[in-house]
């Protein structure tokens, strides 16, 4: 797994294979890996934005309601939700108006949306496995889960270990023709 940089720059320094094995390698959570992306960018975002108006307004310690609503908390909760939709849509012009470094944030959301694109062709390939071949690799990635859970414990045989490797491989040529589409070729 990912160790020291972070997942979204080895996803972006990473060849079309390589972006294929870091899908492959967290596909059992990867949707969930992304929301947890873009909601970290969404605080990320808010925390700036939050400290450039206490910057502008040469904080005082002292509070005194300047917010549009009576409810900073609602107006809080409405920010978070317009950015994460703007992260979804892939505008955040409006989102970083405030920000001291939008050109970041703005790759830190393409590559969070490329990682989605790029997923759903993965999964797609699996999709189009014959039923049972999908059904092993399916197998192996709850057993997988459960077996972390458990510390360790082997699930399979190492012949199991072989036939999970040749469908990942078959996965991974299916998705890699695709997406050398997309990205290009890379010799």
């Amino acid at each position: 797994m990912v160790t020291g940089e972070n997942i979204t720059e080895q996803y972006r320094k990473a060849t079309v294979r390589e972006k294929i094995d870091i899908i492959l390698n967290y596909y059992p959570g990867f949707e969930e890996l992304l929301q947890g992306l873009r909601e970290l960018l969404c605080i990320h975002i808010e925390a700036e934005k939050k400290q450039r108006r206490r910057r502008e307004f040469e904080d005082t310690g002292v509070r005194i309601n300047r917010s549009r609503y009576a409810d900073p908390t609602a107006e809080t909760a409405v920010d978070r939700i317009m950015i994460l939709d703007a992260i979804e849509a892939g505008n955040l012009n409006q989102e970083l108006r405030n920000t001291e470094c939008p050109e970041e944030y703005r790759l830190e959301a393409r590559t969070i949306a490329g990682m989605r694109e790029d997923y759903f062709v993965v999964r797609a390939c699996i999709k189009i496995l014959p039923r049972e071949k999908a059904s092993l690799l399916e197998s192996y990635y709850e057993c997988k889960t459960k077996a972390e859970l458990m510390n360790g414990q082997e699930c399979f045989t190492p012949s199991f270990y072989t036939r999970i490797y040749r469908i990942r491989k078959q996965v991974k040529d299916t998705a890699e023709q695709t997406l050398e589409a997309k990205y290009g070729r890379e010799d």
